[in-house]
Parts: structure tokens; C-alpha cells; sequence
């Protein structure tokens, strides 16, 4: 069947997508984050101290932690120690509380106030910051210097802890027009930042285990990162505010993009007659194999009409 002004445009290979380096900072591999006792998901309020356990591996589908033994301290925003590494011996020497195996991933899940004693009372535990909000602190070093650490910010307040969750989801925009269509692809690993008054920063998950955060009430601007590659454009604002409220305890945030090819592309004449419609039948795969098309249509914004020719040469 011809192709009715509907431009069908190769712009990358999928699995080129999902595997090229979207690397934004250097340093130590993995991640960290705090959660439940069943450490399912990200949770970053909680109703009380006793209730942060501590998971960690790979970070955004990539590497995990390096495996071995890491130090456990907890601090104020400010900085401040509010609980340090256990110690024995005389003088005190620190003593590692969590280990990495193999796998890159936490050998167990472990509660927080077991892992450091508070330099106030020398028990077991954390003290309190001045505003609820929390900085935990894994590394290889007991000093924790910055390039051997990793860290994650959580809040704990007085009462029920509040139910609210913020899912974050990056899609592929096949026809550019900047909204979420049924059947196009999602995105993993994509790294976004999540900010009130406290700074996360996340990998967005696949389509049926998105990145999804227990957070409290709040206001929060969601912005997807720049990546390394320069070719990717946005089809979305970069930036949302998301707003988690008794009323709207539940709230998400999308981006969309798509990625232009290297120059060298057809006209628009040539996928509009035989030729192009030759060269579209000889893609091995078809629409359900290796390479994705996009159908470029009168919906598409005017801002990405520039790029029509400027995809992949077939």
C-alpha cells in the first residue's frame, strides 16, 4: 500500500536505544536507597526512625556496587554526624556494617539504627535533625570521601506516614507530538532529578515496574538529565512540577524524546514515492523487528519538522 503523505522515517535501532551509555557522573558504581522491611520500592517518608532499612545494587540497570565492605554513617543536610560507624577496639577502630556480594546488590536488607550508634548517647541509632530530613552515607572509606560513597536523602515525621507516591516514566515519542500514545516504548534508565526541599536522583524504570517514590505531601519539580548524546531531543518540557496532596496523593510525571540519526537522510520526496516505499519493504525485522519507525504526521509540532531529513540514510 502506498504511503499517503504519512513520511514512515528510520530513526535508530530500539536495542541501540535501550544500550547506548547514558553515563552522567563518574565514580563509584551502583546505588543505594532507603525503604521498608520488605524492600520493594523507594520510600523516602517515614513515621518513624525504626522504620528506614537500607537496600542497594545496580543503578539504572547498570553495574551494581563494587563488592566488599562499606561504612554506615548518617548526617543532618548541613552535614552534621547525627550517627557514626560502630567501632571496637582501643583506640576505636570503624567497623563495616554492610556487604556488597558478588551480584553488585546488598547481602541482606538491614534496618538503619543497627548500623550506626548516635555520637551523642553511644547507643545504638541516629539523633535528630534539626528538620526531619536525613542523609545516609555508604562507602568504602571510613572517612567517606565523596569518590567512594553513595548516598540517599529521606525524611522521617511524627505520625502515620503519608501514602502519597510519584511514579516517573521517560518514553520513546514515535510522532513527535510531545504526548504519551498507547504502544510506544518505554524508556528505562533514564536518570531524573526529584526535588522539594531535599534533592533525589533516580533512573526511571520500565513499563510495568516504573520508578515509583513514597514521599510526603509536597510540591515537587520532576526534570529528566541531559545525556552524553547529543542527537536525543526532547519532545516534552524538560522540567514538571507534580504536586502530592491529601486530596491528589498519587501523581506522575512523563518525558518524551526522540533521537535524530546522523544527517545524510532522504527527502521527502524520496519516502513518499516507490522508492522509499522499495526501501521501507527491504528492512529486515519490519516494524516488529530490531529498527522502529516513526510516521511523521500533520500532528507532528512545527519544531521537529527540520529534522525530516536529517535521519539515517537507508
Amino acid at each position: 500500500m502506498k504511503t499517503r503523505r504519512r513520511i514512515a522515517l528510520i530513526l535508530v535501532a530500539l536495542a541501540l536505544l535501550m544500550s547506548s551509555s547514558l553515563a552522567w557522573a563518574a565514580g563509584l558504581t551502583g546505588a543505594i536507597y532507603t525503604t521498608n522491611s520488605l524492600g520493594a520500592v523507594n520510600i523516602n517518608f517515614f513515621a518513624a526512625k525504626e522504620l528506614v532499612y537500607l537496600n542497594g545494587g545496580p543503578a539504572g540497570g547498570g553495574s551494581g556496587l563494587p563488592a566488599g565492605e562499606y561504612f554506615v554513617k548518617v548526617t543532618a543536610p548541613d552535614g552534621a554526624v547525627l550517627g557514626e560507624p560502630q567501632t571496637a577496639g582501643d583506640p576505636p577502630t570503624p567497623l563495616t556494617q554492610v556487604t556488597v556480594d558478588s551480584s553488585g546488590r546488598f547481602a541482606e536488607l538491614y534496618q538503619l539504627v543497627e548500623l550506626v550508634v548516635s555520637p551523642t548517647t553511644g547507643e545504638s541509632g541516629f539523633d535528630n535533625s534539626f528538620n526531619g530530613v536525613y542523609k545516609v552515607w555508604v562507602s568504602r572509606d571510613p572517612k567517606f570521601a565523596e569518590n567512594v560513597s553513595k548516598t540517599d536523602v529521606f525524611k522521617v515525621g511524627e505520625g502515620e506516614a503519608t501514602a502519597a507516591s510519584l511514579k516517573v516514566f521517560k518514553f520513546y515519542d514515535l510522532d513527535a507530538d510531545g504526548t504519551y500514545d498507547s504502544g510506544e516504548p518505554i524508556l528505562p534508565n533514564w536518570l531524573v532529578h526529584i526535588q522539594d526541599t531535599v534533592d533525589w536522583w533516580r533512573y526511571t524504570g520500565t513499563e510495568t515496574e516504573p520508578l515509583t517514590m513514597i514521599l510526603d505531601f509536597d510540591t515537587y519539580t520532576v526534570t529528566e538529565a541531559d545525556p552524553i548524546e547529543t542527537r536525543w531531543v526532547a519532545t516534552t518540557p524538560k522540567s514538571t512540577v507534580v504536586v502530592l496532596s491529601e486530596s491528589s496523593p498519587y501523581g506522575e510525571a512523563w518525558f518524551g524524546n526522540v533521537y535524530l540519526g546522523s544527517g545524510g537522510g532522504h527527502t521527502l520526496g524520496f519516502w513518499s514515492n516507490k522508492n522509499g516505499e522499495a526501501a521501507i519493504a527491504k528492512m529486515p525485522g519490519g516494524t516488529t523487528g530490531t529498527l522502529t519507525y516513526c510516521l511523521r504526521s500533520s500532528r507532528m509540532a512545527r519544531s521537529y519538522r527540520h529534522c525530516l531529513s536529517k535521519v539515517c540514510r537507508v
